[in-house]
């Protein structure tokens, strides 16, 4: 599947809408993460991942290290939700996630 037209990633989830632990926001799984880069560029991305970098560290999100996963599920719960347009991240199932056994 392609991205939708609002969507510019893609991310593994959790399964769950209440996602908060270790005291931050945690819905977003950043193991698998698919990026459309043309999109980031053109919405100006990098602003988006600032600001949710600032309402992190402004909540005072415990263990927030502003890593790429805490960046991304601060933009899920903190910065996409009260866009117009919606979310820009796409879940992506859970099997998206999983890595075969071996032996």
């Amino acid at each position: 599947d392609q991205l939708g037209e609002r969507e510019v990633l893609a991310a593994g989830w959790h399964g769950q809408e209440e996602g908060y632990h270790w005291g931050k926001p945690s819905r977003i799984n950043a193991g698998i993460v698919l990026y459309d880069l043309r999109k980031m560029r053109e919405r100006n991305f990098t602003a988006d991942t600032v600001r949710a970098a600032a309402v992190g560290l402004r909540k005072g999100y415990k263990n927030f290290c502003v890593w790429d996963q805490d960046i991304i599920n601060a933009l899920d719960v903190d910065l996409y939700p009260h866009r117009p347009d919606g979310s820009r991240i796409r879940r992506l199932p859970c099997r998206w996630n999983l890595i075969p056994a071996m032996g």
